[in-house]
């Protein structure tokens, strides 16, 4: 798979900003949006494609007023692109971390399942 950009460079207010995708910017835009599902919401919701350009621009989580904030059309969508690929590539990341963690995991809570109802009594009071 290949390795995102950690960076997209836009024009706001006539100066070209550098914009990270930092771990805490990715998880607060993914809870703007919520469900892996909605990501396409990200560029037809307006009061959400609002809600993830100010988390972009917000520095240490202070917020933008988007009034005092020229961007253009391009660059906006690039932007909400550029979150949406992030978005997408870190949920299915984790879906397969999660999967290889269940995998790796199991053998031992069915050994545990096991064990624990060896403990248990049966109809006649007598354990496993």
């Amino acid at each position: 798979m290949e390795t995102l950009p950690n960076v997209i460079t836009v024009t706001i207010n006539g100066e070209q900003k550098q914009l990270l995708m930092s771990f805490n910017k990715l998880n607060r835009c993914n809870i703007l949006v919520g469900d892996a599902q909605d990501l396409a919401l990200v560029l037809m919701a307006p009061s959400l494609r609002m809600a993830i350009v100010q988390e972009m621009l917000s520095v240490k989580g202070a917020p933008v007023d988007l009034d005092e904030v020229n961007i253009s059309h391009e660059d906006s969508l690039r932007l909400l692109d550029f979150v949406c690929q992030h978005l997408a590539d870190f949920t299915m990341g984790a879906a397969k971390r999660a999967q290889k963690l269940a995998e790796r995991v199991a053998p031992q809570f069915q050994a545990m399942e096991k064990e624990a109802s060896n403990l248990m009594p049966t109809k006649n009071g007598r354990k496993g």
